[in-house]
């Protein structure tokens, strides 16, 4: 369980990518103008000499695009320095049980444990669980009652196989006459690993990857059981 440092550096490099291409286009483009500037001004008629109004705002509009770049490095900076935060903040949801509404299921240790609720009676609900190929590997017969219902699979599927532990998903339809919905989990798992990317701190558990901001509910670890 550790933090992967290769997609935080990723998107550090992505985000002062972008700042740096814009600078080296604006001076790319100021050189031409000078070049351009120069070359006119080496041409002009001694007797009708160019109006200087037009290639003085083209000069104040460089500088106003240089100011503007230079502030949004500055930005991008600030924003990187956030993102070090978090996941410096982030460290402690190492091994910690969290809760969050997705499809996708992580089987740890054997065991994937999630929720979900109606709000009125079902005629039928099915559960099945889906393996990273789409293939239904397990199918569950849910509770139809109104209200929250709790699952617990052991990672065996319809054949009396153990699967290994992974990412699946949980699709859970419920049926009422001729009417079909399709009620979306409150997962539960163990953080596993952290990264950082496109300016959000992504949780990682056993191979399902879940936005910090969202998750539901945290949880500590239970203690070990101790006895003589």
């Amino acid at each position: 369980m550790a933090i992967d440092p290769t997609q935080q550096s990723a998107g550090g490099q992505a985000t002062d990518g972008r700042a740096q291409k814009a600078q080296n286009k604006l001076a790319n483009d100021m050189d031409m103008f000078l070049k351009m500037l120069t070359t006119q001004l080496k041409n002009q008629d001694p007797l009708s000499p160019l109006d200087s109004t037009e290639f003085t705002n083209q000069l104040v509009q460089f500088a106003a695009v240089e100011q503007q770049i230079d502030a949004n490095t500055h930005l991008e900076s600030l924003v990187k320095a956030q993102q070090s935060s978090q996941m410096a903040s982030s460290v402690g949801y190492l091994g910690t049980a969290v809760e969050f509404e997705s499809t996708s299921l992580p089987l740890q240790n054997g065991t994937a444990a999630f929720s979900y609720a109606l709000n009125e009676r079902a005629d039928e609900v099915t559960v099945r669980i889906q393996d990273a190929s789409g293939k239904t590997v397990k199918t569950i017969d849910g509770g139809s009652t109104a209200g929250q219902h709790d699952l617990t699979w052991d990672g065996v599927d319809d054949n009396g196989q153990q699967l290994t532990d992974g990412a699946y998903k949980a699709i859970i339809t419920a049926k009422n006459g001729q009417k079909t919905s399709t009620v979306t989990p409150l997962v539960s798992g163990t953080v596993t690993g952290i990264t950082s990317g496109d300016g959000k701190v992504i949780l990682s558990l056993s191979g399902v990857d879940v936005s910090l901001d969202d998750i539901k509910s945290v949880k500590q670890p239970a203690s070990p059981a101790t006895g003589t």
